[in-house]
């Protein structure tokens, strides 16, 4: 993205807030109903409707309270309260705080896995990890001299924490979150503090507020990339939904720079701002499935689809169902996607999603896609007019069970049984000639070919 491309506007808009830096001091519910916003000086959160901007009731927590993170699912608001060494849970339904978690020194910066497990806290000396379910603090991990900014990857395996490792300010500690486990650092520029990851999740943007730079990590490697220039005093960086540009607040030169992600070249200043701390990017609007071109085939897959919709670029994934398409590519305007259809056991109609750095398209029935049942063979091809001969049917998307698809030959129904790839069938009596055996699953039947010819005599 240059840098006067999408999302310039809205990250200009929140230069000054302390949003983006991990350090939040506000931030908005999963759903978008509700910012909330810490008063350090009254050791309250102030909760806002986002749709009528209206404050409500100052709900109180700890002492100077500093950073608010909100889990995943939007439940709970976890607040950091630097005065009096806790962090309080703020029960988004009710507003109502629970009771203080104690023992965090000094609390600072505080972010949250995309799984919702687990809450990352950063103090003055350690980063300590908060369940969730639980709202237990565990065992503190160290984190070098004086732990500063944390961002967690997209697939929360990792936890970037910036940190005075060795009283300078230039050094990241990565750390493993299966484990809890920090790991060698990583040097970067003097005076490391804000850190944001893109969300491919392989790089990480550390601002180093003395050396006037930003450094990118490789994240597969954790290897050091060299130091990009930018303005004086560069705090917080924020990164667009889509990934192409980093955004940087330099405070001493009251500028905003961008970087192209791509090859992490910083573009021209952006002026027109003082003394610029944290930033942040409103996020792309959230995918919608409207139409699915060719919306049945077999159970077996391997046929691309067409999907029509709106803000379907930079999709993650594509489910038919509870199975992910293997290979799918979205056009530049969003609003269509060619998808590798994957096989299903059992035929169904299934509800086809898309899943972006927004969410999840909602599911209706225009995102519907028929998995047919399919027969491969009939043995033996052929059998008495009086039937009651056992044969066998060879397909795929059976459902196992007596009588529980419905085996037609031609228009008269018989007795089966079945199992995902076969049905034993005992043959109805019928007219002499040729019929196809076709079968019933889930309300979809099998489609008529050649393989399932049976010849009365």
């Amino acid at each position: 993205m240059s840098a006067g491309g999408m999302g310039l506007r809205s990250a200009l808009a929140c230069v000054g807030l302390l949003g983006a830096m991990t350090f939040g001091a506000v931030s908005a519910s999963a759903s978008g109903q509700t910012a909330y916003v810490t008063n350090e000086a009254r050791n309250t959160v102030t909760p806002i409707d986002v749709a009528t901007n209206t404050p409500g009731a100052e709900i109180t927590v700890g002492s100077g309270p500093f950073a608010v993170a909100i889990t995943p699912d939007g439940k709970t608001a976890y607040v950091t309260n630097s005065a009096s060494n806790s962090v309080t849970p703020i029960d988004v339904a009710t507003n109502k705080a629970g009771a203080e978690i104690k023992g965090i020194f000094a609390p600072t910066a505080v972010a949250i896995t995309p799984d919702g497990k687990t809450a990352y806290v950063v103090d003055n000396v350690s980063v300590t990890p908060i369940d969730i379910a639980t709202n237990k603090a565990g065992a503190e991990i160290s984190a070098g001299l004086h732990p500063k900014g944390i961002a967690i990857t997209p697939d929360g395996k990792t936890a970037y924490v910036t940190t005075d490792t060795n009283g300078e300010g230039n050094s990241v500690i990565p750390i493993n979150i299966a484990t809890n486990k920090a790991g060698a650092e990583i040097k970067v520029g003097k005076g490391s503090i804000g850190v944001a990851i893109t969300p491919d999740g392989k790089t990480a943007y550390v601002t180093n507020d003395e050396s006037n730079s930003v450094t990118p990590i490789d994240v597969a490697t954790n290897k050091a990339g060299a130091e990009l220039k930018v303005g004086s005093t560069p705090l917080a960086v924020a990164i667009t939904p889509d990934g192409k540009t980093a955004y940087v607040t330099n405070s001493a030169s009251n500028s905003v720079t961008p970087i192209d992600v791509a090859t992490n070249t910083p573009g021209a200043e952006i002026k027109g701002v003082e003394r610029p701390f944290g930033i942040a990017v409103t996020p792309l609007p959230a995918p919608a499935v409207t139409k699915i071109t060719k919306n049945s085939g077999p159970v077996t897959g391997d046929k691309v689809v067409t999907i029509t919709g709106t803000n379907l670029n930079f999709a993650r994934s594509v489910h038919f169902g509870g199975v992910a398409a293997s290979a799918f590519f979205a056009n530049g305007a969003g609003t269509e996607i060619a998808a590798l259809v994957p096989a299903q056991e059992i035929a169904d109609t299934v509800d086809v999603t898309v899943a972006t750095v927004s969410g999840t398209s909602k599911i209706t029935t225009k995102d519907h896609y028929k998995y047919l049942p399919v027969i491969t063979e009939v043995l033996p091809r052929e059998g008495s007019v009086a039937g009651g001969q056992e044969i066998e049917v060879f397909g795929a998307g059976f459902k196992t069970g007596l009588n529980v698809n419905t085996v037609l030959f031609g228009t008269t129904p018989a007795e089966s049984f079945c199992e995902p790839t076969n049905c034993q069938v005992l043959t109805p009596a019928h007219a002499a000639g040729t019929v196809d055996v076709r079968i019933t699953v889930n309300g979809l039947t099998s489609a008529k070919t050649k393989a399932d010819r049976y010849a009365y005599k």
